[in-house]
């Protein structure tokens, strides 16, 4: 049976990437797909190219999406 140690220590991390606010700040609160203005609430970030396919958690590497423009980008390159 695993301990708490080791359950932490393959927990997704959030270090690195820019906090969701400043991301919504830096991007003026409009979704990269749509255009429209995305509420904090259903703001969501997103890898121009996705980590799956040898992207970063870099800053240049994100964009502010909102949740439904976000699900249907999945893992695709942004064009």
């Amino acid at each position: 049976m695993r301990n708490r140690r080791n359950i932490k220590r393959y927990r997704y991390s959030n270090k690195g990437k820019i906090p969701l606010r400043e991301l919504h700040i830096r991007d003026n609160g409009v979704c990269a797909k749509c255009g429209d203005f995305v509420h904090l609430d259903v703001a969501t970030r997103d890898h121009r190219v996705p980590t799956s396919r040898g992207g970063s958690n870099k800053n240049k590497n994100l964009q502010l999406m909102c949740f439904i423009c976000n699900q249907l980008k999945a893992n695709k390159l942004v064009a």
